[in-house]
């Protein structure tokens, strides 16, 4: 007889669209006895995505099923499900069950659910447009603003901030009083999925005597890697309506760049400096700068500015300055060794280390372990993780910098010759060393039983990884001469 019972968390009762949350199911042995065959069904129900587990056991995200075996009188078992939200403004249960092949006297505290309601979301979006990019000084120009929610659920208190700047003198709305000049606000109220609300200013064009110059900036990658060149292309305009004169831009390089060269037809640039000098430019000139940069940070954010300045008067200066910003993603040098540690009449077990070497948390890690004909696979032991021998996969998710886990492969050799086991992994961090990231061993298979029963070429020969299986073969065979195992018959 054992009485389990089982408790269901969830770590953001409200979450939106698009977050992670995560599910934590206990389950305890209140005894008096050892509960056998135990296991909880915790099927995920719709608007959560499956990410990714870490459990005592196993758990199926497929079935939902977490098999845990047997569990002593007083022990307690904990999985966590990491789940992606994928429904905005509704109510998700999430229901576990927990059953076992032992009487349990007390079924009431054999289910558990918990509840997270998402909360609403709704995407806006705006666009401006203006009926003429090029006027006159004193001509009437119309601003075109227009939102629209792109869902999935109605938006709330809708407004805009449109404040028209200096140069422009307001004469008019089609809002019917829901658009201030003075303020720049323009109130919408709630606006359903898919709807869409207009806004037109008529505005008076009040520039003379000056030039309005702005400038932009754009990345060539916006998610580089560590060593990767990218270039920073930066555009210098002038609207008018007069020349610009003495134009020069300042863009110096922030840490983490290192300059490698520059192209411009027009003027010269200063890396040490950072100072673009173009001189004179007329109205409606445009000019470039493209700077080749080598990116030497990881895992950072970096923001590269550059601004604008003239001689001449510019009434209209929020567009003086320009940035991009490179997210460089993180690095994580991840190794792998693996070898035939344990032979003992047919069964050979296999040893697979990885470590990673950093600077950063491999995310999502990954083995593939395929094993190929002539090994039968018999059971596992890992560190950390879950390996499914039917597809090959070791799951090992997040391994932090400096860190070693390990798997041990148990299997019974069922075929003949020389038997190659190879092993390679892999996750969503960037890796910039992939020469280790694979390695293999060996064990010959002989049919004579005077043999000896087994011999690998790492234990024999202790002979380095050459990354290439041909190559090693030769050498092994050197090696080992006819050194082979028999099969038991």
């Amino acid at each position: 007889m054992a009485d389990l019972a089982i408790v269901k968390e969830v770590s953001n009762p409200t979450p939106n669209f698009g977050d992670e949350i995560t599910w934590t199911i206990i389950v305890t042995n209140n005894g008096p006895d050892t509960a056998r065959d135990v296991y909880v069904v915790d099927k995920l129900p719709d608007g959560l995505i499956y990410q990714s587990s870490v459990s005592y056991g196993y758990y199926n995200p497929l079935t939902g099923v977490w098999t845990l075996g047997d569990l002593a009188y007083g022990e307690s078992a904990t999985l966590k499900i990491n789940t992606l939200v994928n429904i905005s403004n509704a109510s998700i249960l999430n229901v576990a069950t927990v059953n076992s092949s032992t009487f349990d006297p007390d079924k009431s505290n054999n289910i558990a659910n918990n509840t997270t309601n998402v909360n609403p979301a709704a995407d806006l979006s705006v666009v401006k447009l203006v009926s003429n990019k090029t006027p006159n000084f004193g001509e009437d120009i119309s601003w075109t603003i227009i939102v629209t929610n792109k869902g999935p659920d109605t938006a709330r208190d809708v407004y805009v901030v449109d404040k028209l700047p200096s140069g422009l003198i307001y004469l008019g709305d089609d809002s019917k009083g829901a658009y201030e000049p003075l303020t720049g606000v323009w109130t919408i109220g709630d606006l359903a999925y898919g709807e869409s609300a207009t806004l037109v200013i008529v505005a008076l064009v009040d520039i003379s005597n000056a030039s309005i110059l702005s400038v932009v900036k754009v990345v060539s990658k916006s998610n580089p890697n560590y060593g990767d060149v990218i270039s920073w292309t930066i555009v210098v305009y002038n609207h008018g309506p007069d020349a610009a004169r003495d134009v020069y831009v300042v863009d110096k390089l922030p840490a983490g760049l290192i300059y490698l060269n520059h192209q411009s037809e027009t003027g010269t640039f200063n890396p040490s400096t950072g100072l673009w000098t173009i001189g004179d430019l007329e109205s409606g000139s445009i000019v470039s700068l493209v700077i080749n940069t080598l990116v030497n940070v990881n895992n950072a954010d970096i923001l590269n500015v550059a601004v604008v300045n003239s001689s001449t008067p510019d009434p209209y200066r929020h567009n003086n300055k320009a940035n991009d910003t490179a997210h460089v993603r993180s690095v994580a040098d991840l190794s792998l060794y693996k070898a035939a540690v344990k032979i003992e009449d047919d069964h050979v077990t296999w040893e697979i280390v990885v470590t990673n070497l950093g600077p950063d948390t491999a995310v999502n890690t990954r083995v593939i372990d395929v094993l190929p004909e002539g090994l039968q696979f018999v059971s596992y032991y890992s560190t950390r993780g879950i390996f499914d021998p039917t597809t090959g996969v070791w799951t090992i998710g997040d391994v932090q910098n400096g860190e070693k886990v390990t798997l041990l492969i148990e299997t019974i050799a069922v075929g003949t010759g020389l038997i190659i086991n190879e092993a390679r992994v892999e996750s969503d961090t960037y890796d910039p060393d992939l020469t280790n990231n694979y390695d293999y061993d060996s064990v010959i298979v002989g049919d004579n039983p005077d043999e000896s029963l087994l011999q690998s070429p790492k234990s024999a020969a202790e002979l380095p990884a050459t990354g290439n299986p041909l190559v090693m073969l030769l050498i092994v065979f050197i090696a080992l001469g006819t050194a082979t195992f028999r099969r038991r018959k």
